[in-house]
């Protein structure tokens, strides 16, 4: 069996905040920043050299390119935005082997 390379802690919170949706537009920019900080988490300046640190750097950047567009979206184009992007963040992360918490710890 592979093993996790690294882990994002973080996305307990994106979890959380997916369990708790209200549906609005505010809710899924919240999703979608808090993707970009998972990202931010997982490419450190010093990891530059990890194979995968451009993938993720890549992902991060397009989902902020979107989110200044979702003004101009209802709420269901705008889930979608969302749930493409967290399809995009779990696949990434299966593949570079990154370990993704159900909930925040502590």
């Amino acid at each position: 069996m592979a093993k996790w390379i690294k882990d994002c802690p973080r996305f307990g919170i994106v979890r959380e905040m997916i369990d708790n949706d209200n549906e609005t537009l505010e809710s899924c920019k919240n999703i979608l920043n808090e993707l970009i900080a998972c990202c931010n988490d997982l490419t450190p300046d010093s990891d530059q050299d990890w194979d995968f640190y451009g993938d993720f750097d890549t992902l991060r950047d397009d989902i902020e390119d979107s989110i200044a567009s979702l003004e101009e979206f209802d709420y269901e184009e705008c889930e979608n935005v969302t749930n493409y992007f967290l399809r995009e963040f779990y696949d990434l992360c299966d593949h570079a082997r990154v370990w993704l918490p159900l909930y925040r710890r502590g």
